[in-house]
């Protein structure tokens, strides 16, 4: 029986593979035959009801368990800790502590019955809520699923707002704004078609813990977008400098005068609140970059990496297109390492004010 090999593993045969994917699921190449057959969409949209549910079926106890650890402890009830599920990137999940901090780390009586009954893993809902974890397949936060998994120090500041809090904020933003969203969205989509081309854009870009995704816009360039600019750069050689530079153009001849518009008042970008509630974007973040771009942020590519990219974000209300390359990567790193609430809500409420006066693009 011929088997295809997956990561050095023979666990099923072709065949069995090609049906598994032609149904729509997902092979993992475990050895034991294990595989996913429920498709990636359907187990997010699952993961985030059931850890929805969880969350808040077992709030209460996650609040009695947090008083009892501060009073015996008197120190973080909570704890950061870096695994690697079952092929896939590192994450950040949050867990009680179980055990004193110092070198002795004994156990503390309530540790030790978290400990037992595997109570100390509650947090990890809000892990599965954020998309990092899965209580299926390969990421799975069922226990004894992954194992440590060490790193080198960064210098990323853990944030409970930003592993914890920032993702059910942007759900809850975006689900409260859904009727208008949908109302532009479906507006801006008829009146791109006109010329025949397609209302979308997706461009895969580099997500959270360097995962790609397919980014949606609204359509704002002509059809034949990719030859014309490659046409444009090779007879303009400062055009060709400016956007080696820069990655954009100041005299774009690829955007049509409608998607004049829209990059002025940032409406392109509304299709994006998608990637918002799949999980790979936040409302603000990074600007998202593909592959290739990314590779211009050298050793500080971690600060990107570290959360979300976003629909807006520091660099988007700091000057835009005004400022250069390193700038903005430095923009990015700021961003990252003083992620909070607040902070947040005045990049909105900026960005907001930015589609107003039409000072996008």
């Amino acid at each position: 029986m011929k088997h295809s090999r997956l990561n050095g593993t023979y666990p099923l045969p072709s065949s069995k593979i090609e049906e598994i994917t032609a149904d729509g699921g997902h092979y993992s190449g475990r050895v034991g035959g294990h595989y996913e057959i429920l498709p990636k969409g359907f187990q997010r949209v699952l993961n985030c009801t059931l850890s929805l549910l969880g969350i808040i079926v077992t709030f209460p106890l996650m609040v009695m368990i947090f008083v009892a650890l501060r009073v015996e402890c008197r120190e973080s009830a909570l704890v950061a800790r870096v695994v690697r599920p079952h092929m896939k990137p590192p994450v950040t999940v949050l867990r009680f502590r179980t055990r004193r901090a110092g070198s002795a780390r004994e156990l503390t009586k309530v540790g030790q019955f978290l400990a037992d009954t595997g109570l100390d893993r509650l947090p990890y809902l809000f892990s599965v809520f954020n998309g990092d974890l899965s209580f299926f397949g390969n990421a799975s936060s069922l226990p004894g699923s992954f194992g440590h998994f060490r790193t080198s120090k960064s210098e990323v500041p853990f944030s409970i707002y930003a592993n914890v809090l920032k993702r059910p904020i942007d759900v809850v933003l975006v689900v409260l704004a859904s009727p208008m969203i949908l109302i532009v969205v479906g507006t801006l989509y008829l009146v791109v078609r006109a010329d025949g081309g397609s209302g979308f854009f997706g461009q895969r870009r580099v997500g959270r813990h360097g995962k790609e995704f397919f980014c949606w816009k609204i359509r704002s360039m002509q059809v034949n977008a990719a030859q014309m600019l490659e046409e444009h750069l090779q007879s303009n050689p400062d055009a060709a400098k400016e956007w080696e530079e820069t990655r954009k153009l100041a005299d774009d001849p690829r955007i049509t005068k409608i998607g004049k518009i829209l990059r002025k008042t940032s409406l392109d970008e509304f299709p994006q609140f998608w990637n918002v509630l799949r999980g790979d974007m936040s409302i603000v973040g990074p600007r998202p970059v593909p592959s290739d771009e990314l590779q211009k942020y050298d050793e500080k590519d971690v600060f990107y990496k570290a959360v979300r990219p976003g629909i807006t974000g520091l660099w988007q209300v700091s000057g835009r297109n005004e400022i250069s390359y390193e700038e903005r990567v430095s923009l990015d790193q700021t961003y990252t390492t003083s992620i909070s609430f607040l902070g947040d809500m005045k990049i909105i409420l900026k960005t907001i004010d930015s589609m107003l006066k039409r000072t996008g693009g």
